[in-house]
């Protein structure tokens, strides 16, 4: 009766050995320590589970499971990470996770391998091409400022947050959304600089492609580039809804870095405005982490908002 239970233990104790971890973010002193040896860490760098992590004083480290889970440590004390790799497979993550994990790490840590900032920024500029709204104008010529990318795929169910810098003297701001044949379908008035538009409520069925434009109502000659909707039909909204819910196992164990796999799979799937949230949210969970910020500042400059 023991020997299958020493086996389910050596097997157990195998397992977890494999179960390496890499380093996605750090902020204040951590230590690595094995042994005697005591050395810091940076991002991109691999862990053991025969390691123990040392965090001191407002200190802060992101990581990494080889399963795809993800993890973050921000209270002072010493923690195993062999207890991390317990508590990172019971998060259950799939393979979905693990990949767009895995993309974070890439970008973190400016990879070669897989898909590039650069192979990203391409594939935006392809879909500005497909959908042509770079013939409709650009911010170049425009008054009034948006605060979001100039074009982005939507899910439909919910309001669309739009944003924009505020014109002194405005007033309140008309937005018009018109369709592909540039007929108007709906005129909505905005008291502040944002409004959430209920593209449910719009006419028409299936996939539509909306262009908005702000204007300034007591001054009518001022107005934004047009920002382009595509509305996802509604099958492949559902899936996507399915998919971002396994992205959302485990949030409790690491807020930020969960944003950031969310907004990595956002923006392979074109839809930047909630990509453009999903990196804010990371930030402003942890302002202070550098590789966050360069993240977001990335992206930024990828969807031509700096």
């Amino acid at each position: 009766m023991k020997l299958p239970l020493l086996s389910t233990l050596l097997m157990w104790a195998g397992l977890l050995q494999a179960q390496d971890f890499r380093v996605l973010a750090v902020r204040g002193p951590v230590e690595v320590v094995q042994g005697e040896s005591h050395t810091g860490t940076g991002p991109g760098r691999s862990l053991s589970v025969s390691q123990t992590l040392e965090l001191g004083p407002g200190s802060y480290i992101g990581l990494l499971h080889q399963s795809g889970a993800t993890l973050e440590l921000k209270a002072p004390g010493k923690y195993a990470l062999a207890d991390l790799a317990r508590t990172a497979l019971k998060q259950n993550k799939q393979t979905l996770s693990s990949r767009y994990a895995n993309y974070v790490l890439e970008e973190i840590t400016k990879t070669d391998k897989g898909r590039t900032s650069a192979e990203r920024n391409r594939n935006y500029r392809q879909y500005m091409a497909v959908t042509g709204s770079v013939e409709r104008g650009t911010a170049d010529n425009a008054a009034i400022r948006l605060l979001t990318p100039l074009q982005t795929s939507v899910l439909g169910q919910q309001p669309v947050s739009v944003s924009w810098v505020p014109v002194p003297g405005a007033g309140t701001y008309t937005v018009t959304l018109t369709n592909r044949y540039d007929e108007v379908v709906s005129t909505l008035e905005a008291p502040k600089s944002e409004i959430a538009v209920p593209l449910k409520s719009l006419p028409g069925k299936g996939e539509q492609v909306y262009f908005l434009t702000v204007r300034a109502k007591n001054k009518p000659t001022l107005y934004s580039a047009p920002l382009l909707l595509k509305v996802v039909p509604e099958a492949e909204a559902q899936t996507m809804q399915q998919e971002l819910a396994q992205l959302h196992t485990g949030a409790e164990e690491s807020r930020a870095l969960n944003a950031l796999v969310e907004a990595t799979y956002l923006e392979e799937h074109q839809l930047y405005l909630d990509a453009l949230l999903a990196y804010q949210q990371a930030v402003r969970l942890e302002p202070e982490v550098t590789e966050y910020q360069t993240l977001l500042k990335q992206y930024r400059q990828r969807v031509g908002l700096e």
